[in-house]
């Protein structure tokens, strides 16, 4: 229906983004309120799917909902196309942040055995994994494609990372939905204090399919088109993907660093943080969704920050909030609030951020300098 929600814009845009690719494009109006757009397309397989995920994103117009995602380019600087072809979308996001992380960190690990490897992810490759369950769905036992099964396991993630660097230090996968971030990080703390690796790559992320986009069409997400965060009076909701990687280590372990962890508060009350975060600059992921404005809507703090804006919402976005708050104390500047009228500031030399798990649960990490 091109009538509503601007679906003609939205997808000349994303043609326009990918013209290199799209060889002609067909529109014909079948009646008063609908269209039949065919887009006839040429390039390789992954980019084509890239597009064509974008593009069921957009059917349906009445039912559409905007979807925050990332651009997958330059992964082929590190690791040969031909090597990518049976790793899924997800995958390729965990290898492209990891290898920027290493590459940023300027580090080159001599013993292998001493770099663990953490991923998490609240929901998992949830794409590929109802890719699989349709394979099975549709054509039985014998048509279900070995590659989405291998690609559907949690643990994928974490173990095509350590092959592809070569890794042999132990390998963990933790998926606890909104808790994930925080066992994820607990761990890591004990692989390093209990001296089994010096360094530790952490990954965190979500991925977006068709099944969560209708799940979550019930708390009437897509109503906007953007994330307003501090709105705490209307659902502004909308799914996010991506993944992000940090290289962790002991104090003074790494050439190059962003910021130290201080403290790790865990399923603190919102009687219990409000006195904590006094005078505190705090980034929250308020994501715009109902129950997560009644817990944040109380807080009285005069630097509250959000940065869902960017990324949209997922489990593990607070994650997100960690790599804004390492770049914003290496630069010494509190960055504005995305689509906001606020200017850059000084920053002192702490931050917290302030995670809403669930039921008047929070969870607080307090970076430093």
């Amino acid at each position: 229906d091109h009538h509503k929600y601007d679906i003609n814009n939205r997808s000349n845009e994303l043609q326009h983004h990918h013209h290199h690719c799209i060889l002609s494009t067909q529109h014909i109006h079948l009646n008063h309120d609908l269209c039949l757009e065919t887009i006839a397309v040429k390039g390789e397989a992954r980019e084509l799917t890239e597009l064509a995920d974008k593009i069921i994103a957009l059917k349906r117009g009445e039912h559409s909902l905007p979807v925050y995602m990332p651009v997958l380019e330059g992964l082929d600087l590190f690791i040969e196309k031909r090597a990518l072809r049976r790793i899924d979308r997800f995958a390729q996001q965990a290898l492209l942040s990891t290898y920027l992380a290493i590459e940023d960190a300027n580090i080159e690990f001599n013993d292998k055995s001493r770099v663990g490897v953490i991923f998490g992810s609240g929901y998992g490759p949830t794409r590929t994994t109802f890719k699989f369950l349709d394979n099975i769905i549709d054509d039985g036992d014998f048509g279900a494609s070995p590659t989405h099964f291998a690609n559907s396991v949690h643990n994928a993630l974490a173990s095509q990372v350590s092959i592809f660097l070569g890794l042999t230090g132990p390998c963990y996968t933790i998926t606890c939905f909104e808790y994930t971030l925080v066992n994820v990080l607990l761990t890591a703390q004990d692989w390093l204090d209990q001296g089994i690796v010096d360094y530790v790559l952490i990954g965190l992320g979500d991925e977006y399919c068709d099944v969560l986009g209708y799940a979550v069409s019930g708390m009437n997400a897509g109503l906007n088109r953007e994330i307003d965060p501090l709105d705490f009076n209307t659902c502004s909701f909308l799914p996010g993907e991506g993944h992000i990687t940090f290289l962790v280590s002991k104090p003074d372990s790494l050439h190059k660093n962003y910021a130290k962890i201080d403290n790790i508060l865990i399923r603190k009350t919102q009687d219990e943080i409000h006195e904590m975060l006094s005078g505190q600059t705090v980034i929250m992921n308020a994501s715009g969704k109902s129950d997560q404005a009644k817990a944040f809507g109380s807080l009285k703090q005069n630097n509250l920050k959000s940065y869902t804006g960017l990324y949209g919402g997922m489990p593990t976005g607070s994650a997100f909030d960690l790599a804004v708050a390492c770049l914003s104390l290496k630069d010494k500047k509190l960055y504005p609030i995305p689509g906001s009228d606020e200017e850059v500031t000084q920053l002192n030399a702490t931050i917290t951020c302030l995670e809403y798990c669930r039921e008047n649960e929070f969870n607080l990490y307090k970076l430093v300098l």
